[in-house]
C-alpha cells in the first residue's frame, strides 16, 4: 500500500487491507470496511475490466457514506472560491490534502447524480456494457443519452445551483432575523412605555391637578421615582390614606 494509507484494494485477488493504525474511532473504521468492499464489489460488477479512476473512488465513497456533511463543506467552499476541479483533474488525484478532500468530494456527489434515484437504472445498464467488454466512453454515451465533457457539465451546473443556493438561503435567514430583532425591540420599547404609564396611574398622588408633581420612573424595576414640582416649598401628598412629604 501507498505510505499513510487508510486503505488498499486489490481488485484482482478481491483482496483489502484496512488500516487500524492509531485509530479509535470504531465508525470510521466501519467506514473504511464499506470504502473497501465497495471497491471489490464494483470491479466485480463489470468481471475487473478497466474503470475510470474518479469512477471507482466516487462509487467507493459515496457508499461509504463516511463524513458527508465534510464532503458538502468542501463543495460549498470550492463553489464560493471557484476552485473546483475538472474529471481531467482528478484523474490523477492530487497530493495536498485539501484538494484531496476536494477531489473526493466532487467524484463522490458526481457518481451519485449518476446512480441515485432515477439514474439507478442507467448505472446499472452502464455496468452491465462495460461487463461485456465494452469501452467506457462509448457505453457511457450510450447510456446517458450524453457524452462525459456534457455530463460533467450538467453535474457542475446544478452543483452550483445546489451550493450557492445556500449562502442565499443564509442570507434571507439573516435577513428575516433582523427584521424579527426590529420588531422585538419596538415591542420592548412600547411595553416598557406602557409600564410606565400605568406605574404613573398607580403611584399619581391624590392632590389638587393644578399642584400635581409628575412622575418620573427612572428605572425599569420602578424601585427610584422622582416627582418635579413647581412650588419651592417641600411638598406634601396624600396616597391611599396617609399623607407622605416629599424630599
Amino acid at each position: 500500500p501507498p505510505p499513510g494509507a487508510e486503505l488498499a484494494v486489490y481488485p484482482t485477488l478481491q483482496f483489502a487491507v484496512i488500516s487500524l493504525s492509531g485509530e479509535s474511532d470504531l465508525a470510521r473504521v466501519e467506514a473504511r470496511a464499506r470504502h473497501a468492499v465497495a471497491h471489490l464489489a464494483l470491479h466485480d460488477a463489470v468481471e475487473g475490466k478497466p474503470l475510470p479512476r474518479w469512477l471507482d473512488e466516487g462509487f467507493a465513497l459515496d457508499a461509504a457514506g463516511d463524513r458527508p456533511w465534510a464532503r458538502a463543506a468542501s463543495l460549498l467552499r470550492a463553489q464560493l472560491d471557484g476552485s473546483t476541479f475538472s474529471l481531467a483533474e482528478i484523474e490523477s488525484f492530487p497530493d495536498e490534502p485539501a484538494n484531496v478532500a476536494l477531489a473526493e468530494a466532487e467524484v463522490g456527489d458526481l457518481v451519485r447524480a449518476l446512480s441515485h434515484g432515477a439514474e439507478a437504472a442507467r448505472f446499472t445498464a452502464l455496468l452491465g456494457r462495460l461487463r461485456t467488454g465494452e469501452p467506457f466512453a462509448p457505453a457511457l454515451s450510450a447510456t446517458y443519452g450524453a457524452e462525459l465533457p456534457t455530463l460533467e457539465a450538467r453535474w457542475h451546473e446544478q452543483l452550483g445551483r445546489r451550493y450557492l443556493a445556500v449562502p442565499s438561503a443564509v442570507a434571507g435567514a439573516l435577513g428575516c432575523a433582523a427584521i424579527l430583532a426590529t420588531a422585538l425591540i419596538a415591542w420592548r420599547r412600547r411595553r416598557r412605555r406602557q409600564e410606565i404609564t400605568r406605574a404613573e396611574a398607580l403611584l399619581a398622588p391624590e392632590v389638587p391637578p393644578d399642584k400635581a408633581p409628575k412622575l418620573i420612573v427612572v428605572d425599569e424595576g420602578r424601585s427610584h421615582v422622582v416627582y418635579l414640582v413647581a412650588a419651592r416649598a417641600v411638598p406634601k401628598v396624600t396616597h391611599d390614606g396617609e399623607t407622605h412629604t416629599l424630599h
